[in-house]
């Protein structure tokens, strides 16, 4: 994330030196602490009264106990959820653990290790309930919950809010902050205004702010881009978090898929029956794709089609077209060609080559000899061959 304004603002050496100390602590990120979250949270909530005020509108009523617990919760339903449930649960898992769960009894906040564990377990039951259990009133209750700084129209957009993921935008108010230039000015008092969003995020991911409950997320235990800043891995999460039973996130340039797809474990069914048209190409991509090879091989396409029921478009002496359907997208071309040189043990194998059907003015998803001629390339990705007739080869290597 980046803003073209700020950016011509602040020194270009700042935006390099404060962008990268915020990318280490993304990128390299430790166990949350505990008790600096929570002095952090605290000291948000008097801030956001102040801004409330300012609005007339009527403030949060902080003077009872914050209920504050980690974990990761993908949109305000799930998390008012937790906000309903989470005396129940609590007092089940304290229960479990053979804690005492009245107010005189309870561990001090100290004891970091025994509220991590029933944090923790707090976390497994609300996973396991949350899909099954949500019900209407906790999605009308989610309705305009998050006014205070982010106002939600639909109760399952996101309601987090910057924590160290934020990297982008926390460089800038670190810049303001600290930075001897910037004494005195509008952009000290803002980040003067927005400290304890620093303080957060330096111990904790993102977090939710409701009512009576504060969701902190835990930091994550693996955060991956690609070149382009886009969450990225194949071979594993992109995105995970420590404990939560495996709570982890995976994607591909940008785009979230299904553990399946990392693993490697889909079917042509899944494939077909995946709604999500972006997946569905990434699947195809990858289908039957080596570990390694995922920026190389091509061949998904190709694969796919002849293990999905593909149907025989065309045949001549340069060999025969399969079309594949897919629902919601651009039909699947691939023409199978012959190797003109046997095997070692005299046979002669096939290759699947998908091709783009627009070429040739179409008649590339017509007759064979254009497919296969659409398939030789300049450099630059023009054709070779301006007239598929053109393309009569004598040897083949």
């Amino acid at each position: 994330m980046s803003n073209t304004k700020i950016d011509q603002e602040i020194p270009p050496h700042l935006v390099k030196k404060y962008t990268e100390k915020w990318a280490k602590i993304v990128t390299n990120p430790t166990r949350c602490d505990f008790l600096k979250a929570v002095e952090s949270v605290k000291k948000l909530y008097s801030q956001f009264n102040d801004i409330l005020e300012e609005r007339g509108e009527e403030t949060l009523n902080t003077h009872g106990e914050l209920t504050m617990f980690f974990g990761p919760f993908k949109n305000p339903v799930e998390a008012i959820y937790v906000e309903f449930e989470c005396e129940r649960v609590y007092k089940q898992v304290c229960a479990e653990l053979k804690i005492p769960d009245s107010e005189e009894l309870r561990p001090p906040d100290s004891d970091k290790e025994t509220w991590r564990k029933i944090s923790s377990r707090m976390n497994e039951i609300f996973f396991e309930e949350v899909q099954e259990k949500v019900t209407q009133r906790h999605i009308d209750a989610a309705k305009g919950t998050f006014k205070i700084m982010r106002p939600q129209k639909d109760p399952n957009e996101s309601a987090m809010m910057y924590g160290a993921d934020g990297c982008a935008w926390l460089a800038y108010y670190d810049v303001w902050l600290n930075e001897p230039e910037y004494d005195g000015t509008p952009q000290r008092k803002l980040a003067e205004e927005r400290s304890a969003i620093l303080d957060l995020a330096m111990s904790a991911g993102w977090w939710t702010p409701l009512a009576k409950a504060v969701i902190i997320q835990e930091m994550p235990k693996c955060y991956k881009l690609d070149n382009n800043n886009r969450l990225h891995c194949y071979d594993g999460p992109a995105y995970g978090y420590h404990d939560y039973g495996g709570f982890n996130f995976y994607y591909i340039h940008g785009t979230e898929v299904p553990k399946s797809v990392i693993d490697r474990t889909y079917t042509v069914e899944d494939i077909d029956n995946e709604k999500n048209a972006e997946v569905r190409r990434i699947m195809i991509r990858l289908y039957k794709t080596k570990r390694g090879e995922e920026e190389t091989d091509t061949g998904g396409g190709s694969r796919y089609l002849q293990d999905s029921g593909s149907v025989k478009v065309a045949s001549d002496d340069f060999g025969t077209i399969y079309r594949k359907d897919v629902e919601g997208d651009e039909p699947i071309y691939c023409v199978k060609v012959v190797n003109s040189t046997p095997e070692p043990d005299g046979s002669y194998k096939d290759y699947w080559i998908r091709f783009d059907p627009s070429q040739y003015g179409g008649k590339a998803a017509e007759i064979p000899h254009a497919a296969v001629a659409s398939t030789w390339r300049e450099k630059d990705g023009s054709l070779v061959f301006a007239d598929y007739n053109d393309y009569n080869p004598e040897i083949e290597t």
